[in-house]
């Protein structure tokens, strides 16, 4: 790896700000490609560990793989880099919702009304889905 990547620009910047190998795992993610995208996600987080993104991204194509377990444990590695990393708040809370545990996924939501200043997708997309269960 070549070392120190720069200043950590505004938190809130989650669209494409991400490296050029992320850039193109995301491509095969957003065509639901998942397989694919986990071998490299897995290559990925192996040789930048401390990219937040690349712990979001391999939780979330883990999590529609219905690996669970593994996808819980990506996004807590992911907070661990960055507690407030907006995309992983609103990924886990959605995880915590398929796996029953709504108590948790509204902990994310408080966390995410918190960071959010203005209209924030993530916490309105995890909002509408905690509604949605509970109705």
């Amino acid at each position: 790896g070549s070392g120190g990547s720069g200043g950590s620009g505004g938190n809130y910047s989650s669209n494409t700000n991400y490296n050029s190998d992320l850039s193109k795992i995301v491509i095969k993610v957003k065509n639901e490609n998942f397989s694919d995208a986990l071998v490299d996600l897995e290559k990925y987080v192996y040789e930048n560990p401390n990219d937040a993104n690349g712990w979001n991204f391999i939780g979330f194509v883990s999590r529609n793989l219905k690996n669970f377990d593994d996808s819980e444990r990506y996004y807590a590695v992911g907070l661990e880099i960055n507690p407030n990393h907006v995309g992983i708040l609103e990924y886990q809370g959605e995880l915590y919702v398929e796996t029953n545990r709504l108590d948790m996924a509204e902990e994310n939501l408080k966390k995410l009304n918190d960071l959010c200043n203005f209209n924030c997708n993530e916490r309105n997309k995890l909002r509408n889905l905690i509604s949605s269960v509970n109705e």
